[in-house]
């Protein structure tokens, strides 16, 4: 079975939803938990979990900054 890796990653955003909790590494380099707010163009919009607005950040949905 061959497996095109540019395509696995380029539809990696499509296993994530917006209300979805992650594991987020954040600027740093430390896991924190974020909920998705919104999924488009394969970047997620990610709201860290007891942290400021202003902290919001898109991430691209095949970081490996998210577990």
């Amino acid at each position: 079975m061959n497996i095109n890796l540019e395509e696995k990653y380029n539809d990696a955003w499509r296993r994530f939803f917006p209300g979805q909790l992650v594991d987020v590494k954040d600027t740093v380099d430390k896991w924190s938990e974020a909920e998705i707010l919104e999924v488009e163009d394969g970047r997620l919009l990610i709201s860290y979990c007891y942290w400021q607005k202003k902290w919001d950040e898109w991430i691209d949905a095949d970081s490996d900054r998210i577990a």
